[in-house]
C-alpha cells in the first residue's frame, strides 16, 4: 500500500467518523491545478477583465503598497467579497483593504483614505492623482 492510499483510507475514516464534508478533504489532497482551472473562468463570468486590471494594478504598484479596492456602487453586493479576495490573492506582497466589510457588507470608509493607492474596477468615483486607466478600471494615487 502506498503513502498516498494509506492517507487517503485514513482520511475517509475521518470523514465517515467525524460527518466532515468530503469536499473539504477533496480540496486538502486533490489535484489544486485542475480545481484552479475549473475555479478562474466561474470567477471571470461574474467580473469580466477583473484579472487583468489587478494584474496592470499589480505591476503599476510595489511590494508593501496599501490598495483599498473599489467595485462599482450598482453592482451587487455578493460580489464585493469575491472581488476583495481575489485581490488579496493576485496582489501579493500587497496590503489590500476592502472599502466594505466582506463579512457583513457595512462600509469600512477609513480604509480607502489610509490606502496609498485606490483601485477602481467599474464605474465608481476614483480619489487622488489618476496612475493608470484601462481594462475596466483605473489605479489612483492617494
Amino acid at each position: 500500500m502506498t503513502p498516498r492510499r494509506a492517507l487517503a483510507g485514513l482520511a475517509l475514516a475521518a470523514v465517515v467518523a467525524t460527518r466532515v464534508d468530503p469536499a473539504y478533504v477533496e480540496m486538502l489532497i486533490g489535484d489544486r491545478d485542475a480545481r484552479a482551472k475549473d475555479f478562474v473562468p466561474i470567477v471571470d463570468v461574474h467580473l469580466p477583465q477583473y484579472a487583468r486590471f489587478l494584474a496592470e494594478v499589480r505591476s503599476r504598484t510595489a511590494a508593501g503598497d496599501s490598495i483599498a479596492i473599489v467595485t462599482p456602487d450598482a453592482a451587487p453586493r455578493e460580489l464585493y467579497p469575491l472581488a476583495y479576495y481575489r485581490a488579496s490573492y493576485l496582489l501579493p506582497g500587497r496590503e489590500v483593504l476592502p472599502v466594505i466589510d466582506p463579512q457583513g457588507g457595512a462600509p469600512i470608509p477609513g480604509n480607502r483614505a489610509a490606502a496609498r493607492y485606490v483601485a477602481v474596477f467599474g464605474d465608481s468615483a476614483g480619489a487622488g492623482e489618476a496612475v493608470w486607466k484601462g481594462e475596466g478600471g483605473a489605479l489612483y494615487r492617494r
